[in-house]
């Protein structure tokens, strides 16, 4: 999907957030597990961005977090 805002964030409980940051910790390992089988494999990635949607939507989490 998308990334997820600020505001959106702000709108999410603590126990949510911790929920949220654990979906997307998972993504990322995935993802990342993902790109370098492609890396062995010499093929692409589909979806690149998904990577860097993840990690801009834990950024944001962090930066909602020290708002706290």
């Amino acid at each position: 999907g998308r990334r997820w805002s600020a505001a959106e964030i702000r709108l999410k409980s603590d126990a949510d957030l911790q929920k949220l940051w654990a979906v997307l910790l998972r993504e990322r390992n995935m993802l990342a597990s993902v790109k370098l089988l492609h890396e062995r494999r010499k093929t692409t990635m589909p979806h690149p961005e998904r990577a860097r949607m993840t990690r801009k939507s834990m950024a944001m989490i962090k930066v909602v977090l020290g708002e706290r």
